[in-house]
């Protein structure tokens, strides 16, 4: 019987991992500590190190990555199994990136392209999961739904992202981002941002704006600035479609963001995740993924979240979503705001169609997304 030391920081979807860890027979001491420091912080890895000390662990577990979980790992020589779903996620870049005892699962290709070229030996590309034994009891099959919510959204606006807290740019840099930021919003599916940040427009800019770098880390300057400008664009681009819709249609809106800054949705809070937000995705004609801008290829768990509810998910491109499930018959996405109205108009009234693309969807995601599937997915790597 295998035994996990997980270190959870709170996290929505530690219930499931859980119910997962029991399935398969894994024992486990869970810990939560706070951390003042991700990768030197003396207090948390003394308290780890005697906990090492007083019990027998076969590895190392998080959902997203700890440099100092590595570091960990890698003085005891068991395996730091990584699964991570944010993006960006620049714990990534930190230089324990390339301890062989790291085995990373990451949801976006993109970023498995970047951790390998920073050196990681360890990674493999694992769309994330849902706990269908968890939603299979929560919700009922999408043919058998009444509807509360005719389109709905459950995601933050980014209204407090870093772009907006800076305070001046001369008019030549200022306009050189807004006019990068007009092109990316253009397209989906490739990111240029960073490749149009040119050594010239950062020395313009770095003298009005804290962009800090760490030297135990890999990141730059410009990897900081474009997470800078791919947050605003999707505070820009979730606020105004969100407005749009709610033009020809009710939007309910759950989010703990400012409630002014979409004045015509329908204003519904905050939803807990493993209790509330299944509900909401189940009883909605149309729940929306406007995807954060940096998530350039992955599946976001919000589509995951939906599909395996049995909601209807309408997205915008993601070449991973349209790689693993099937467009039009198992979701639908839009190209650009125009198509997306166009198909919020068309599924809230075609109800038999809009049906069986969500009945598709719930299918695929239970069959091949399950937590049982992908976790067996990782214990086959780490533990062949």
């Amino acid at each position: 019987m295998m035994n996990f030391l997980y270190y959870y920081w709170g996290e929505n979807t530690s219930e499931d991992l859980l119910d997962t860890l029991k399935l398969f027979g894994i024992t486990y001491t869970k810990v939560s500590t706070a951390i003042t420091d991700y990768t030197d912080d003396t207090a948390t890895l003394q308290a780890l190190e005697q906990l090492m000390k007083d019990n027998s662990f076969d590895c190392i577990f998080s959902f997203n990555y700890f440099p100092f979980l590595s570091l960990l790992a890698e003085s005891h020589q068991i395996p730091y199994i990584s699964w991570v779903y944010d993006c960006p996620h620049l714990t990534l870049s930190s230089k324990t990136i390339s301890n062989r005892w790291n085995y990373l699962f990451l949801f976006d290709l993109g970023l498995c392209h970047w951790v390998t070229n920073l050196g990681a030996q360890n990674v493999f590309h694992l769309p994330l999961a849902i706990n269908s034994t968890r939603l299979k009891k929560r919700c009922a099959s999408p043919s058998e739904t009444d509807y509360d919510h005719e389109v709905s959204f459950i995601g933050t606006l980014y209204e407090k992202n870093c772009f907006d807290q800076i305070r001046f740019l001369p008019e030549y840099p200022k306009g050189y981002l807004s006019g990068i930021m007009d092109a990316q919003k253009k397209v989906w599916g490739y990111n240029f941002i960073e490749e149009l940040l040119t050594d010239d427009i950062l020395a313009m800019v770095t003298p009005y704006v804290q962009l800090p770098c760490d030297e135990r880390y890999h990141f730059s300057q410009r990897n900081i600035l474009a997470n800078f400008l791919n947050q605003k664009i999707t505070s820009v681009e979730r606020i105004h479609l969100l407005s749009a819709i709610s033009e020809i249609s009710p939007v309910d809106l759950f989010t703990a963001s400012d409630d002014s800054l979409c004045p015509e949705c329908n204003h519904c809070g905050t939803v807990t995740y493993t209790e509330q937000m299944p509900l909401v995705f189940h009883r909605s004609k149309i729940n929306l993924n406007i995807s954060l801008r940096s998530i350039t290829s992955g599946i976001p768990l919000r589509c995951m979240d939906i599909l395996g509810a049995g909601g209807f998910l309408l997205s915008n491109y993601q070449p991973e979503l349209a790689q693993f499930f099937v467009p039009n018959e198992e979701f639908v996405y839009y190209e650009n705001e125009e198509h997306c109205l166009e198909l919020v108009g068309y599924y809230r009234e075609h109800h038999k169609e809009r049906r069986a693309i969500a009945q598709r969807g719930y299918e695929r995601a239970h069959e091949e997304y399950s937590y049982q599937k992908q976790f067996g997915e990782i214990l086959s790597k780490v533990f062949p």
